[in-house]
């Protein structure tokens, strides 16, 4: 038999979508959640990490010349300098550059 300590807590559910999938995000308690901060959240990561927007910041950095330095937001310096950090741990078997592979695969259509 399981049981928590205390009182049941409510449990709030949120619900919608983004990304072309749907989330579900489920809180316990009365914490400061809700659908908006959900919504805006996924909004701004999506603003940031979109591969399919064309005026994310990611597009934006993979439109630029090779050897051109950009400013980027903390957001994304921190997945990049971890997915190369992972790259490298893997010797290569994890390559976050394979998108124009994945293209040439006529994924995504």
């Amino acid at each position: 038999m399981l049981s928590a300590c205390g009182a049941s807590e409510k449990i709030n559910t949120f619900t919608g979508s983004t990304m072309g999938t749907t989330y579900t995000v489920k809180t316990i308690g009365d914490d400061a959640a809700s659908q908006q901060k959900i919504d805006d959240r996924l909004i701004q990561i999506n603003q940031i990490f979109s591969t399919w927007d064309t005026q994310s910041e990611l597009s934006v950095v993979n439109q630029q010349p090779v050897n051109e330095w950009i400013k980027v937001s903390n957001e994304l310096f921190y997945v990049l300098k971890t997915a190369k950090e992972i790259y490298q741990q893997t010797q290569g078997y994890f390559d976050p550059g394979i998108g124009h592979l994945v293209d040439a695969w006529g994924f995504w259509r």
